[in-house]
């Protein structure tokens, strides 16, 4: 079949050279060009903004890599970690005390029973202390996060606790009424 249409457009190869199209034509392909064109040049902005992220991206990861990763120094990793450390205590050392304010607002009916729950905070706060002396002296990353886990614990203590206050407030109040 090629040879066919080949051996056709040979032999009639004069009346499509002699043929030109009006202009007419010409100017509604012009016209269809022009709109492609500005259509297709947002397009190639976008890949060469991506293209660019795309090569940024891939140095960046090179060099990492070239160099270890170590991006900060150890000094400087420690200042992070130990400014956030200072916020996380902050937060949750206000956490505390609000805590411990409320149960003792519930401990003016039951002053016993707090006696009791102070045991095993006083536990807890001993065992910050040493931990805390520990970061001071490694400066170790996981000391950070025992010592962030020991104020959470503070923390549920303390809900347990409150929990438990509400618990007896509320048997004594009952109690009260049915005695009444």
């Amino acid at each position: 079949m090629d040879d066919k249409l080949r051996k056709y457009f040979e032999e009639n190869r004069s009346h499509f050279d002699s043929d030109e199209p009006s202009e007419k034509v010409w100017n509604q392909i012009e016209s269809g060009l022009g709109h492609k064109k500005n259509a297709d040049q947002k397009q190639p902005f976008f890949w060469k903004a991506a293209a660019v992220i795309l090569f940024a991206v891939s140095g960046l990861l090179l060099m990492e890599r070239q160099w270890g990763g170590k991006g900060l120094n150890e000094n400087q990793a420690r200042v992070i970690i130990s400014d956030e450390f200072q916020e996380a205590k902050g937060f949750y050392a206000s956490l505390i005390e609000q805590k411990k304010d409320e149960l003792q607002e519930l401990a003016d009916e039951n002053p016993r029973i707090v006696q009791d729950f102070g045991h095993d905070l006083r536990e807890l706060d001993s065992l910050y202390v040493i931990l805390e002396e520990e970061y001071k002296v490694t400066k170790n990353e996981k000391i950070v996060d025992a010592l962030i886990d020991n104020l959470k614990i503070r923390i549920k203590v303390l809900n347990s606790q409150i929990n438990i206050m509400e618990q007896i407030n509320q048997e004594k109040r009952n109690n009260d009424e049915y005695n009444i």
